[in-house]
């Protein structure tokens, strides 16, 4: 089974240009830092431009946001860059027609598949990207706080480590 990633991947973008606002981005910036090819990059761009999201500028091939992240919903990303009418579960479509389960499971599932992807829409919809870049940011400051306090532990282990070796000089 291959999940589309254009969807997280468009996320990354809006939020890399985000996060580097006061420079300029381009393809190859973005493609860094989502760990892939800037081709990649360009034609997601030129669907989020399509949508809106996001403005190019020619020759210079600098990309910036064309809206606050908080006018911008996770809906909004998705419609730009996926086809909201395809199903978003697939089927087994090669079932056993003369078992009364394999007659059946596919029409109960994608209806009740159809409903999911409605309400999964319909939540997206409530959830600007801002909120997932003040998670980011959580997060980077979260690390901040790890690496501050890995550092500090290992001040105190090499504090330690002299004071031992100060009260017991070799002889």
């Amino acid at each position: 089974m291959n999940l589309s990633t254009r969807f997280s991947v468009s996320v990354h973008i809006l939020c890399v240009l985000y996060y580097n606002k006061d420079i300029d981005c381009n393809s190859e910036l973005i493609a860094g830092s989502v760990n892939t090819n800037p081709v990649v990059i360009r034609r997601l761009v030129s669907s989020l431009k399509k949508a809106g999201l996001v403005k190019t500028t020619r020759g210079v091939g600098r990309i910036e946001l064309a809206k606050d992240l908080k006018d911008i919903s996770l809906c909004d990303v998705y419609q730009a860059v996926d086809n909201v009418n395809a199903p978003l579960f697939g089927l087994h479509e090669n079932v056993n027609p003369n078992c009364p389960v394999g007659r059946n499971i596919n029409s109960v599932l994608r209806e009740k598949m159809d409903d999911m992807q409605r309400i999964m829409i319909e939540q997206m919809a409530d959830i600007p990207v801002s909120e997932i870049m003040s998670d980011i940011y959580q997060g980077i400051e979260n690390e901040k706080k790890s690496v501050k306090e890995t550092e500090s532990s290992i001040s105190r282990h090499m504090e330690k480590k002299r004071n031992q070796t100060d009260s017991n000089p070799e002889e």
